[in-house]
């Protein structure tokens, strides 16, 4: 009889803890997964900052597009700089805390080539207003100054800037002057993001 009763309070015990866990899960709030980036479109070689917004949810897992996973709030995704005319997916998990319920989102992303710049200077005194052809497009008259010198910097006043796609380029630039020398040349260049290129052109 003794044993009866011990094997008795120990069935109630378990059914009572199990029907406990049940309405715990039940009264979850099921997760709803969402996320922000920083920008709506990237370029190659851009940073993209992911922020976790889901609501209800105990843990996450995002999945990026190279097929590594984080568990943090916040995650920094560097793009490949030779991507470009691209979509990425970006999926986010959100779980509850008993692990039972979830939810999850993916957004895709879209990636244009990454861009860099050209910088036009001249060690030609008769270099101003040389045609421009980049890439067989004509892109206009380049109002170069003359100098003994590279620009300091890309951005510098009083030389042509060009912003160009990522990769390599041909520059074709020509100048009939009839007060001095003609100026004519082909140049080959590579344009990488986040920095620019300088050529002279004599």
């Amino acid at each position: 009889m003794k044993n009866v009763l011990i094997l008795l309070i120990a069935f109630v015990f378990l059914t009572c803890k199990k029907n406990q866990t049940v309405t715990v899960t039940d009264n979850e709030a099921v997760p709803v997964a969402s996320f922000t980036t920083d920008k709506a479109e990237y370029e190659g070689g851009q940073i993209i900052k992911l922020t976790n917004t889901s609501a209800n949810a105990e843990f996450i897992r995002w999945t990026l597009p190279d097929g590594t996973t984080s568990k943090d709030p916040s995650v920094s995704y560097a793009l490949d700089p030779s991507l470009g005319d691209v979509k990425l997916n970006i999926k986010l998990e959100a779980i509850s805390k008993s692990g039972i319920k979830s939810d999850y989102v993916i957004k895709s992303i879209k990636v244009y080539p990454g861009k860099g710049l050209l910088t036009l200077y001249s060690t030609n005194r008769f270099a101003e207003g040389v045609n421009i052809i980049i890439d067989s497009d004509t892109v206009g008259v380049a109002t170069l100054d003359f100098t003994l010198g590279k620009p300091a910097a890309c951005s510098q006043s009083g030389y042509s800037t060009y912003t160009l796609n990522r990769g390599t380029h041909l520059l074709n630039y020509s100048k009939f002057s009839p007060l001095g020398p003609s100026i004519f040349g082909t140049k080959t260049f590579s344009v990488n993001t986040g920095d620019c290129v300088i050529l002279n052109c004599n």
